[in-house]
Order: C-alpha cells, then sequence, then structure tokens
C-alpha cells in the first residue's frame, strides 16, 4: 500500500490506494477530504494530531479531563451530548469515556472542518456516537474498545439525541468517508456501526453477539431497544462521488460477529458508484445456540460484489447454518468467493440475486447475477438434518459457474434446494451438489425463459468465457435461449447428488435437443428430473432416466389452455422403472415417437380440464391419445387425469396390451362409447359415468366409480346402455355414492374373482351376476352387497351365481326382480334380508340364506320357492323368517334354523316343504302357516311349540321332536307320509275334517284331536296311543293304534256320529270322568287285553268286537246300537249304568 498527498484550494486529501481484487482488477483510491487546505500547504498524515480539543457539553452531565496524552469524559448521566472543536486521537494518545453503565451512550458533534484521524486508543464502557460530517479515519494502530460504536458523516440533533431519538442526515454540501484500518472492538452483544458516502473496512472490526453495519447513504436512524439490540436503517441515495470511488461500501479486512450479525448495505443514485456494496475480504459471524449467524450484502444504485469469504456456519453441536444475503441491481462473486452456511443440525439459507422465483416482495431482485467458477457456497448438514437453501436469481441474465453444496448429514436427512434462474437467460456451466447418503435427495431447480438440452460446442451460445470474461461479467445477453450441457462428466449436472431432483422450468418452451440419459450426465442413478414449460415441450431426442429415477413432464404448466407435450419420430421418454408422469394440453406421439415406464407406472394429465379423448374419437379441444398411440405407451399401470370429460371409444386389447398394470381414469365426466378391452381398469368420474358397450379386462379388475368425490353435486348415475357385458379376469366393482346404477335394459356382470355391489342397482331388464365365471377357487369369488342396497329389475330376472365363493351383504339387501330370482349360491348378510319375485320364482341352493339376528323375507308373488333339484336349502337366522310363494320347497328340502318366528304365506295350490326346523336357543317358535288352500306341508324335524295354520294343508313326511301344536281354520288336515311325533302333538280343523290315517305314524307323545261340524276325525299310530283332550264335532270320531290310552276327556258334539276305538292287540283304556261320547262307540280289539270306557253321561254302544280281557262300562245309562262279542274265555263284562237304565 503507497500513501499519497494531493491538495486543492477547497480541499485536503488523505489518500491510499490498493488493488480492488474485483471485476477489471483497477486500481481502487480511497481518500479523505477536508476543506479549508490552502493551495500548496503540506498536510502530512500525523502531523496536525493532537488530543481531542473544544470539547462543551451541551446536554447532560459530564466532565472532561485531560492529563498528558490521555483525556477522560466523566458521564454523569445516561445521555451526554459533547460538542468538539475536533477530535483526533495520536498513535501515542489515549480517549477514554468513563459512562455509568454499559447502557449509557455519549454524542460527540465534531464540528472540525477537517476528517478525525483516530490513530490510537479509544474505550469505553457504554456506547459512543462519533459524528463528523467531514469523515474519520480509523489508522492501522487505531485500537477502539467500546460497549458500543457508532462513527458517521451525518449529524444529529442534541435535543433529539437527549430525547432518544437517534435520527441522522448528511448535512447539506457534505459527504464524507469513513475508513477503517485498525481494530475496533465492541463488547459482547454490543455493535459498531460505520455511516457515510463512502465506507470501507480494511482493518479488523469485531462484535460478537452483536452486530456490525457498514452503510453508505444520506440518512440513518438507530434504535437501541430494551435487550439492547440495535435496530439500524438506512435511506436516502448518495447523489455524488465526485472523486470517482469505485465502492460505496467495502470491507478488505476483517468482520467478526460470531453468534450476531454483519450488515453491508449501500444506497445510490443509479451509476454514481460501480459497486454499491463490496466484499473481498472475511466476514465472520458464526450461529451459536441457533443464534445470529446473519450477513446480508444489500446494495440499491450499483453493483453488489463478493470476492472474499463470508461464514455463518454453525459453531457448536446444536447449531443449524446461517443466513446470508447477496443483493443488489447487479450481483456477483468473483475470484475465489466463499459463502459457508453449513450446520451441524441442517443446512443455512443463501440468497445471491434474490428469493425464490423472485417472488419475494421483501427481498431485492437483482437484473444480472454473476457467480465465478471458483465460487462456493455451501449449506451442508454435517452431523443431522437436511441441507439448506439456496437461491441464485435474477429478473434478467443469469451466469452461473460456481459450486453450490448443501447436501444432508451422512447420518440422515435429506438434501436440500437450490435454485438457480435468469428470468430471461441462465447461462448454467456450474455445479450443484443435493444429495443425501440416508434420506430424500435435494432439488435443483432452474427456470428462465427457454430451455435447450443439448451436449458439448452447442451448449456455449453466450460466447461467454466463464472466469476469463469478468468485464463482461454484468453483460446484458437476455436474447439468447438457456442451454444446459447435459454431457456426461463435464455437463451441468455431473454430481448434482444421490437421489436429488432436477427441476428445469421455463416461461416459454422446453426443447430436448439432444439425447440425454439422466443418470449418465449426473453420475447418480437415483437422480430425478422434472421440466416444467408454460407452452410447449419438444422432446426431439432420446430422453431416459436409465437408474432408479423418475420423469415428470408438465407441458401447458400454467394451464393457459397453450402447451402441448410431443415427443418427435423414432425418440422415446423412457424410465427403467421409475414413474413417467405427463401433463399437457395434447400429447403428440409423432409416427414411432413413444412412453416407457417398463415396471414403473406412466400418469397423463390434461393441464386445462379440456378433457381427454382416448381411441378412435378425439375430444375437441382435448388432450387426445389415439389408439396407435396407446399402442406405443408402455407401463405397469397408466392413470389419465382431466377435470373435464373423459372419452373412451374402441380400445382393443392390441392397444392396450402394453400396460400390463391397471389403466385409471379420474375425470368429470366419463363416457364408454364403444367396446374397450384393457387390461385392468379403474374409471373415476366426478360425475356420471355413462357406459353404451361392452366392457373387458383381461388379466385383472374391473371398477366403475360415477360419483368419485362422494359428493351429491349433478347426476351421479352409473349408467349402463341395454345388454351391457362387463368382463373380467378379476373383480367387477360398481359404485355410485350419491346417484344409482341404473340399465333401461338388460346388465350382464361376469367376472372370475367376484362381483362388489356397493350401491343400488335400478334395471329394465335381466341382471345376472356371476361373481365365479371361471368356476376356480380364486383369491376371492363371491359376490358382495355394500351399504344395504337394492338391487331391482323391474321387467326381467336376477340370477345370482358364485360357484366357489358365496353371496354376502354387508347391510340390510332388498333383492327385487319381476320374473324371477335365481339364487345359485349361498348368501350370507348381517341386515334385513328381503327376496321378491313378483311373476316368477324364487330358486333357493343349498346353504341359501344365513342372515344373523335378522329377519329374512322371501316373497315369490305370483310364482313358488323352489329348492334346487340336488340341494337342501338352508335359512339360518334368529330373526322372523317370511315365506310367501305358490309352491315353498317343491320336492326338496328347506331347512329353517334358529328364527323366532316362521311366517309361510301359500299363495297357490304348491306344497309347502320344510325339511327342517330348529330354534336351539329359543323357548318357542312360532310357525304361521297362512293362506293356504291345499297341497302338502312337509316338515322333517320341528324344534318349537306352535304352529298356527290358517287354512288345512295336508303333512308329508313329517318328525317333530317337541310339542306340536297345528291348526286349520278352514279346510281338512290330512297326510301324505307318515308322522313321527316324539312330544306332544295338537291337531285342530276349526271347520274342517282331520285324516292322519298313515299305518306308519307314531304319536309317542299325548295326541289332541279338535274339529267341529259334520267333519270326520280320523288317527292312526303303528304303535299305541294316548289321547289328550279333544273336542271333536257331529261327525264320526276314529282312533287306530296298539293300545289306546288316553290324558284328557274326549267330548263330542250333541248328536255325533259314531266313535270307534281300534286297540289292536293291546288295552282300550277310555276311563276318563269328564269323557263325553254323544253317538255310538265301538270298542274293538283282541287278546288278552281288558276294554273300559266311562261317560260323563249315557253311553250308546255300537257293534264292538273284544278280546278275552275284562270289559267294564261306566256311565249314566247304557244302551246299544249294535252287537257287542267277546272272545272265548273273557274275564267277564261289567256295566255301571248310574241312576238310569
Amino acid at each position: 500500500m503507497r500513501k499519497t498527498e494531493r491538495t486543492s484550494k477547497k480541499k485536503r486529501l488523505i489518500c491510499t490506494r490498493t488493488k480492488a481484487g474485483v471485476l477489471a482488477h483497477r486500481v481502487r483510491q480511497v481518500c479523505l477530504y477536508s476543506a479549508g487546505a490552502v493551495l500548496g500547504q503540506t498536510a502530512l498524515i500525523g502531523s496536525a494530531l493532537a488530543a481531542p480539543q473544544g470539547g462543551q457539553v451541551t446536554g447532560g452531565a459530564g466532565e472532561i479531563h485531560q492529563h498528558g496524552n490521555t483525556t477522560e469524559i466523566h458521564q454523569g448521566s445516561r445521555s451526554l451530548a459533547i460538542d468538539w472543536q475536533s477530535f483526533d486521537i495520536s498513535r501515542t494518545e489515549v480517549v477514554e469515556f468513563l459512562q455509568p453503565s454499559s447502557s449509557a451512550v455519549v454524542l460527540n458533534r465534531i464540528l472540525d472542518q477537517n476528517p478525525s484521524q483516530i490513530m490510537g486508543k479509544l474505550t469505553a464502557n457504554g456506547r459512543v456516537f462519533l459524528l463528523n460530517p467531514n469523515g474519520i479515519l480509523f489508522g492501522k494502530n487505531a485500537q477502539v474498545n467500546v460497549g458500543s460504536l457508532m462513527a458517521g458523516t451525518m449529524d444529529m440533533s442534541t435535543n433529539d439525541f437527549m430525547n432518544g431519538r437517534y435520527n441522522l442526515a448528511t448535512p447539506e454540501g457534505k459527504g464524507g468517508v469513513v475508513i477503517n484500518r485498525g481494530l475496533i472492538q465492541a463488547a459482547a452483544g454490543g455493535s459498531v456501526t460505520l455511516v457515510g458516502d463512502v465506507v470501507a473496512n480494511e482493518g479488523v472490526i469485531v462484535a460478537d453477539y452483536g452486530q456490525v453495519n457498514l452503510a453508505a447513504g444520506r440518512k440513518a436512524t438507530l434504535d437501541f431497544n430494551g435487550d439492547g439490540l440495535l435496530r439500524f436503517e438506512v435511506s436516502g441515495d448518495v447523489l455524488e462521488n465526485a472523486e470517482g470511488y469505485e465502492d460505496a461500501v467495502s470491507n478488505t479486512g476483517t468482520i467478526q460477529a460470531d453468534g450476531g450479525q454483519v450488515l453491508l448495505t449501500a444506497s445510490a443514485a443509479s451509476g454514481v458508484f460501480t459497486n454499491v456494496v463490496n466484499n473481498s475480504g472475511v466476514i465472520h459471524a458464526g450461529r451459536i445456540d441457533n443464534t445470529g449467524g446473519v450477513v446480508r450484502l444489500v446494495g440499491t444504485g450499483g453493483n453488489t460484489v463478493h470476492s472474499g469469504s463470508i461464514d455463518v456456519s454453525g459453531q457448536d453441536a446444536t447449531s443449524t447454518g446461517g443466513t446470508v444475503h447477496v443483493l443488489g441491481d447487479n450481483v456477483g462473486m468473483f475470484d475465489n468467493a466463499s459463502i459457508d452456511a453449513s450446520g451441524a443440525t441442517g443446512g443455512g439459507t443463501v440468497l445471491v440475486g434474490g428469493d425464490y422465483q423472485g417472488n419475494n416482495p421483501d427481498i431485492q431482485n437483482a437484473e444480472i447475477t454473476y457467480v465465478g467458477v471458483n465460487t462456493t457456497i455451501n449449506a451442508d448438514a454435517t452431523e443431522s438434518g437436511d441441507g439448506g437453501r439456496v437461491i441464485v436469481w435474477a429478473d434478467g441474465v443469469n451466469r452461473y459457474y460456481g459450486n453450490i453444496s448443501a447436501r444432508a448429514a451422512s447420518q440422515g436427512g435429506n438434501g436440500g434446494f437450490a435454485e438457480v434462474s435468469g428470468k430471461r437467460l441462465l447461462d448454467f456451466r456450474g455445479g450443484a451438489d443435493l444429495g443425501a447418503d440416508n434420506g430424500i435427495g435435494g432439488t435443483l431447480l432452474l427456470d428462465p425463459l427457454n430451455i435447450t438440452i443439448s451436449t458439448g460446442a452447442d451448449t456455449d451460445t453466450t460466447g461467454f468465457t466463464a472466469g476469463v470474461d469478468n468485464t463482461e461479467a454484468f453483460a446484458d445477453d437476455a436474447g439468447l435461449d438457456s442451454v444446459f450441457d447435459v454431457t456426461a462428466v463435464t455437463g451441468s449436472f455431473d454430481g448434482v447428488g444421490n437421489g436429488a431432483t432436477i427441476q428445469l422450468e421455463a416461461t416459454n418452451d422446453i426443447t430436448v435437443a439432444n439425447d440425454w440419459d439422466i443418470a449418465v450426465s449426473t453420475g447418480n442413478t437415483d437422480v430425478s428430473l422434472i421440466l416444467n414449460a408454460d407452452n410447449n415441450i419438444n422432446i426431439n431426442a432420446n430422453l431416459t432416466a436409465s437408474g432408479t429415477g423418475t420423469i415428470t413432464l408438465s407441458a401447458d404448466s400454467d394451464a393457459s389452455g397453450a402447451g402441448d407435450l410431443s415427443v418427435a419420430d423414432t425418440f422415446t421418454v423412457a424410465t427403467a422403472g421409475g414413474a413417467l408422469d405427463i401433463t399437457a394440453n395434447d400429447l403428440n406421439l409423432n409416427a414411432t415417437g413413444a412412453l416407457n415406464s417398463g415396471a414403473g407406472a406412466t400418469s397423463i394429465t390434461d393441464s386445462d380440464g379440456g378433457g381427454i379423448g382416448l381411441g378412435d374419437t378425439p375430444l375437441p379441444g382435448g388432450l387426445n391419445i389415439s389408439a396407435a398411440e396407446l399402442e406405443r405407451i408402455t407401463a405397469t399401470g397408466l392413470s389419465l387425469s382431466t377435470a373435464g370429460t373423459i372419452q373412451v371409444d374402441n380400445i382393443t386389447a392390441a392397444n392396450s396390451n402394453n400396460i400390463t398394470g391397471t389403466t385409471t381414469l379420474n375425470g368429470g365426466f366419463i363416457s364408454f362409447s364403444s367396446a374397450s378391452t384393457f387390461n385392468a381398469l379403474t374409471a373415476l368420474s366426478v360425475d356420471r359415468l355413462i357406459v353404451t358397450s361392452n366392457l373387458t379386462t383381461d388379466t385383472g379388475d374391473l371398477a366403475l366409480d360415477s360419483d368419485s368425490n362422494n359428493a351429491s353435486d349433478g347426476n351421479d348415475n352409473l349408467d349402463f346402455s341395454p345388454g351391457v357385458i362387463l368382463t373380467s379376469a378379476g373383480s367387477i366393482t360398481l359404485d355410485a355414492t350419491s346417484g344409482s346404477i341404473l340399465d333401461s335394459g338388460a346388465l350382464t356382470l361376469n367376472a372370475d374373482d367376484g362381483i362388489n355391489l356397493n350401491d343400488s342397482v335400478t334395471i329394465d331388464g335381466d341382471l345376472a351376476l356371476d361373481g365365479d365365471a371361471n368356476n376356480a377357487v380364486d383369491t376371492n369369488d363371491n359376490i358382495q352387497f355394500l351399504a344395504g342396497i337394492t338391487v331391482s329389475s323391474s321387467g326381467g330376472s336376477l340370477t345370482l351365481d358364485a360357484t366357489t365363493g358365496g353371496i354376502t351383504g354387508v347391510g340390510a339387501l332388498t333383492l327385487n326382480a319381476s320374473t324371477g330370482i335365481n339364487l345359485n349360491d349361498a348368501m350370507t348378510t348381517n341386515g334385513t334380508t328381503s327376496l321378491t319375485s313378483t311373476t316368477g320364482d324364487i330358486a333357493l341352493t343349498d346353504n341359501a340364506i344365513s342372515a344373523g339376528t335378522n329377519s329374512v323375507s322371501v316373497t315369490a308373488t305370483a310364482g313358488n320357492i323352489t329348492v334346487a333339484a340336488t340341494g337342501t336349502a338352508d335359512i339360518s337366522t334368529t330373526g322372523t323368517v317370511t315365506l310367501t310363494g305358490g309352491a315353498i320347497g317343491a320336492t326338496n328340502t328347506l331347512d329353517i334354523a334358529g328364527a323366532t318366528e316362521i311366517v309361510v304365506n301359500d299363495t297357490g295350490a304348491g306344497n309347502i316343504s320344510i325339511a327342517e326346523i330348529t330354534a336351539s336357543t329359543i323357548a318357542t317358535t312360532t310357525l304361521t302357516v297362512a293362506n293356504a288352500t291345499s297341497g302338502n306341508l312337509d316338515i322333517a324335524y320341528f324344534g318349537g311349540d306352535v304352529v298356527n295354520i290358517n287354512n288345512g294343508h295336508v303333512f308329508d313326511v313329517t318328525t317333530v321332536d317337541h310339542a306340536f301344536n297345528y291348526t286349520a281354520t278352514a279346510g281338512d288336515i290330512s297326510q301324505v307320509g307318515d308322522l313321527t311325533m316324539p312330544g306332544n302333538s295338537s291337531f285342530t280343523a276349526s271347520v274342517g275334517a282331520i285324516d292322519l290315517t298313515n299305518a306308519g305314524n307314531d304319536f309317542i307323545g299325548t295326541v289332541s284331536l279338535n274339529n267341529s261340524g259334520a267333519n270326520n276325525v280320523a288317527i292312526t299310530d303303528s304303535n299305541a296311543i294316548q289321547l289328550a283332550a279333544s273336542s271333536v264335532g257331529t261327525g264320526t270320531l276314529t282312533v287306530s293304534a296298539v293300545g289306546i290310552t288316553q290324558a284328557g276327556a274326549i267330548t263330542q258334539a250333541a248328536g255325533a256320529n259314531a266313535a270307534t276305538f281300534n286297540g289292536g292287540a293291546a288295552v282300550i283304556t277310555l276311563t276318563n270322568a269328564g269323557n263325553d261320547f254323544t253317538g255310538p262307540v265301538s270298542l274293538n280289539n283282541s287278546g288278552l287285553f281288558n276294554v273300559g270306557i266311562t261317560d260323563t253321561n249315557a253311553i250308546n254302544l255300537g257293534a264292538s268286537g273284544l278280546g278275552s280281557g275284562a270289559f267294564t262300562v261306566n256311565a249314566v245309562g247304557i244302551t246299544q246300537a249294535g252287537g257287542i262279542t267277546q272272545s272265548a274265555g273273557a274275564g267277564g263284562a261289567t256295566f255301571n249304568g248310574g241312576a238310569a237304565v
């Protein structure tokens, strides 16, 4: 460094010459001016220095003492204002401010027409203002040790100061310089602020846990808040630079504020300075205990330049990196400039030229940004946590040749985020590493106006040689396209980091002009790519992710409706199993252009809601994929999405065969206009889904949902045209949450792996559901009804098949059909179950219905309830079972288990055949058979107590374990097969006959026989019979058994016809005192067995043939109407007539 002196009539210049180190490396001259120097007068530095002179207290309380080389200022009040005629400190001199506390503040207004020169020591335990509008120089031997220091070329009124209003302004016509070449040190938590038209630090400034402010401007405001921290703002442009200073604010020395903040800021009129802010020195503001670590270089009116070192890294094991802002009209990082915002627990934030996409109104945007070849920006997580956030932005041109690192820590965490962008032009030939060894890689975002992907020499469109043409660093070449080099090893994206994502966004278009293999160009196999263009993406070469990364392409990313994705002839966009996601206004796979995500999924989204046309018929204004284009899409799963309409037309198996997984359609409205085939298909429509032709899935499931948002917001129906057939090699699932499933004709569903109907179905024709169409045992071959639905066919039949599966109902289930219901497999429900056919039969199969605790109703209004020819149909429930039909059970058997009540409504002349009725856990089960006029009632086993027959019926092969009470209120009771009654039984034919005379009958318990009118009663038992209390009409009464006894009285209506008791080779004992026989009584048996009869009134004995046992008659009068014979050797006959003949 060389010192010189110059004089003029008005100014004395104290100058130094030093190499600037940036831009053109011009020699920079920094001078201090003094007014009033006499022309020709020699003014050597240090020759006129003396202790501060002429001090006068103008506010507050204080005293000034000078002895020897020491000046002491004793401050007696919190605020002290002093006006000085001059304030200089030579190398051997000391100035001490003895203040009452660290928060005490002293204002030193220096009225000298010359700059103040501080060459010695200045100490204070509080806050010190040094204000000299003509300039202040801290020499290289200066030692300043204060609580806080504000040194500047502005002025402040004593009144404002004493009232705590620290408002400073540069006096009119003044504009001095503040330079530090010495050591300025503030106490921990204190601050150092240098303010002037020009401010330079060439020495050392320290303010740990506090603030350092270097500011160029015409006004400033300071505020020491209650927490002791300084709030500082500078404003007002510097308008003049008569001596041509290159920098308004510069640091070539060292600034340290660990745990604190550093601000270099300048505001100048445009063109006054080359660089309004220039740091070529060292700035260290390490972050401590996650406090501080903030450095801001902010300038307006010129360039903000950084060619030194800025360190805001975390200084301990718990701190993240800090924050750095390098902002200005133009911003540059030159030479070996470095910024370190790394931290043990996470990277910090670095903003160079602006914030994310230039959209932060609180952050100034640069027009041009330059980051040189050997520059580095680090925002790494060094021990744990995520990489940091780095933005290098320009509204115009960004020339980026440096290196960014925002890696995650090796112990875990995700890579950081870096955006490098010139809104109009980005010359990106640097590097960025956003990797994560044990987490998700970060994202590199580049977003200029237009982007071209190229290789080699084609990438240098600017003619700018990085690191050489620094004189042109801020040239504007915004008319050029941004071209990125994807050459392996030497290209733009080499070393982007494992697991990272490259995101390229263009305001206009993106063109891939040369082959690009992302894994090869980056050196990492798991890097993913995102291309977003507001207009078009043109793939004119092969675009490949040969590793595990994904590719996302979004044309028309602003959803303006203008932006297509085109893949040129012979080229392919391919991943090696990673996802391929595409958004566009339209997709053009020209000639042989193709998409291939291999084992990964491909998704295609309509960008503006214009709809998607898939197949032979384009959708006007939509994203259209022809059948031929679909053949050139290879993926394991394809998703097509739009807010508008999806129209599918004539997709053949050959067209869709390369989609080996499920094709998923997500649309506002979906229509299948002609037959189509997919490997597997899921169609999700927000409002309505129409199927007019057959749909087939060859290998997987078929799912249709007409209300995918589950909201009632229009027509949410799933509509089928008549005769549609859905065929699936997997399952079929139909949903219409707020709507219904409709068909004006027949509908057939054939699925190999089950059918799921999740909403009500209403059709006008036949509905056939086959959940096991291939008749093979698969994972799920059932038919399942969800949500308590109703399935109705108003003009046809309903057929349910689930060969190796079953039929299930999750809630209440109602099946209605006009011409019949065929339940060909077992049904299990957990809600009320109803089957109704208005004109046809209801056919049940084995294990027909199981309903838990819920009621079951089976109604064939004008038809029969039948059981499969080889089966036994079971209905199992602890609720009520209601059966209605012309014939129930037919020639096969129907089992009912556990019901609390069974109601059988016989609407025709058919038989009721119930194989088994059990109610093992219920005390009483009631069977009601109503409206029967004829036909058989076949109950093989009955586990309850009460049977009420509202009209007569004929029994057929019935076994009843418990007491059986059978009442026919109209009609006769008769039988076809034998009856076995282990328990007590009762038969009542209210106005009909009783004919239970099958020779194989066996009534083990008592039997009660009851009727009225002239209707006969006859019963036969193959063994002994015990008659319970019985009341019969005037018809004949005939009892035939191998032994006849009674447990209750037998009465006949007056004038009855004959009563005949045939006891076989066994006793006849009818001696109940309540007996009343009003017609002739015939008694017949054989063998040595007694016969006895009692009548509470007179008895008329009819013709009787008795064995050789005793014969006893007790009555109130005994007559006879026929002969009575006993076998030879009989035991005698006794007739007790009471008081009568």
